[in-house]
């Protein structure tokens, strides 16, 4: 009954059949979760099927009671039919206590969860048994409850699928349907699956954010247009399956950090293959056993309900983080990315001082002069900034960095103030303190304390050697996105992170 899997987000599949007798008291409870070490009442989320009104439905509570028409929290219901199937999904957020539910992809409830609410523990309790009643009008077969924690493979929006009758935007095609294959095969479409997402729910959430890949990223003309997927989304490049975050390399691949409204597709064929979106071969469908993630998933079991393919079965090869072939391609794009200028080694380091931007009066040697007026009351280090396992195939470090100071000296009538790198005043838009040097992150502030006692004058920004490299934004007439894709997805993925 009890089987421990991790807190988040879940999926059940239910089937409903008629027997004798009435259904009485609270019903059958399908899904129960308490937090780890509480010992207050059972559930923070309980979910119930129950006769309410004369009407069997199934209610979603929130809070600390386990009565459903006493709950000290929040009860949502949904009528159900006896014999039809439905994908009943809890959605929680843990970073925003945010939480929703849905009956087939129909969003019931979606809030906030109030603080006093225990957060979602992780001991999961299905049940396909009787009611509490002895002899119970309906009972639930098939039970079975599936973890939502695999990261979405799919199409925004908008992408244009090349199909037996042209380009057609991804969402205008149907189950039915042909589309063609990059090795030039029509091929028809077995089922299309479709998920949308609250932002409140992804905000911030890079497994699900969309990437970017700019017309022309890989080649001339591949993509023919900026194309719009999912991380885990996978394109075919020198025979294999390379996941869209893989490539990602702060220049022509980039990570879409913000969006309004967001809304995934995938075409699944009878086997997994290669198709042309935007111009650019990349995967359909493959079940990974996580058909669960899409809302019309009952959809395709309605449609298919004796479908035993083998999951995990791909088309060709899909490559893994660090390997030799993934490497080559990674180097083959940041190369052809600063071929087209889209890489620079200039950190266009500059100051903001009270709001305004201020540029170097001098550089040499790595040193940079500033002038500085008389009065400054807010002074930060403002540069490019880029992630290095983005630019550079052998690095893994994460960090967004900006520019590695060695020094910072302000100087004024005779007044000299120096501080090094490893001075702990540098924290705010600082990382920790290296050997030789600390990286800021893009905006890095000066002390203020420094600046109290310094009357304006000249302020020395010392950086160490380094061998960075900065992804640069498109210009924008050069832009080729849409901003039907995502739903006016907002480019601040381009966005040079620290400018002002």
């Amino acid at each position: 009954m009890g089987n421990k899997i991790r807190a988040g987000n879940h999926r059940a599949r239910l089937r409903l059949r008629e027997t004798n007798g009435e259904l009485n008291g609270n019903g059958i409870t399908l899904f129960i979760s308490k937090p780890e070490d509480w010992t207050g009442p059972l559930a923070a989320w309980r979910l119930y099927m129950y006769q309410g009104n004369g009407e069997l439905e199934l209610a979603l509570v929130l809070g600390l009671n386990t009565i459903v028409n006493n709950s000290s929290g929040a009860v949502y219901t949904v009528p159900l039919n006896i014999h039809e199937a439905y994908d009943v999904s809890i959605l929680y957020d843990t970073a925003h206590r945010l939480y929703s539910w849905s009956v087939d992809g129909t969003v019931e409830a979606a809030a906030d969860m109030p603080t006093d609410w225990p957060l979602i523990g992780n001991e999961i309790i299905g049940s396909s048994g009787s009611s509490t009643g002895r002899n119970s009008s309906y009972v639930v077969d098939n039970v079975s409850w599936v973890e939502l924690t695999a990261d979405p493979a799919c199409y925004c929006r908008g992408t244009l699928i090349q199909s037996n009758r042209g380009e057609v935007p991804i969402e205008d095609l149907a189950t039915g349907e042909s589309v063609v294959t990059f090795a030039g095969a029509t091929r028809q479409i077995k089922w299309i699956g479709r998920r949308a997402y609250d932002p409140r729910f992804i905000a911030g959430n890079t497994a699900v954010l969309p990437i970017r890949i700019e017309a022309g990223a890989l080649g001339d003309g591949i993509p023919a247009r900026d194309l719009f997927v999912s991380p885990e989304h996978a394109l075919y490049i020198d025979g294999a399956l390379v996941p869209a975050q893989l490539l990602v390399n702060g220049a022509t691949i980039r990570r879409v950090e913000s969006i309004d409204h967001l809304e995934y597709f995938h075409i699944e064929l009878d086997t997994h293959d290669v198709i042309l979106a935007d111009g650019m071969p990349a995967e359909t469908f493959v079940d990974c056993d996580n058909r669960g993630m899409f809302q019309n998933a009952a959809e395709f079991w309605a449609r298919y309900p004796e479908d035993d393919r083998a999951t995990w079965e791909f088309f060709v090869p899909r490559l893994e983080l660090n390997s030799d072939e993934l490497i080559q391609i990674r180097t083959a794009l940041i190369n052809r990315a600063e071929a087209l200028g889209r890489i620079s080694r200039d950190p266009d380091l500059h100051l903001i001082v009270d709001g305004e931007i201020v540029r170097a009066k001098s550089a040499a040697d790595r040193v940079y002069y500033f002038v500085i007026p008389a009065g400054a009351r807010a002074v930060s280090l403002a540069s490019r900034s880029a992630v290095p396992a983005e630019v550079e195939t052998s690095s893994l470090d994460g960090r967004s960095l900006g520019v590695a100071v060695e020094r910072i000296a302000l100087c004024g009538p005779g007044l000299r103030i120096e501080i090094g790198y490893d001075c702990p005043a540098l924290c705010d838009g600082f990382h920790e303190a290296e050997v030789s040097h600390r990286w800021s992150t893009g905006q890095g502030s000066v002390p203020e304390a420094l600046l109290v006692s310094f009357g304006g004058g000249l302020i020395e920004v010392h950086l160490a050697e380094t061998e960075m490299r900065y992804g640069l934004v498109a210009p924008a007439a050069a832009s080729t996105a849409r901003s039907s894709k995502c739903s006016s997805a907002k480019q601040r993925a381009g966005t040079q992170k620290g400018r002002r």
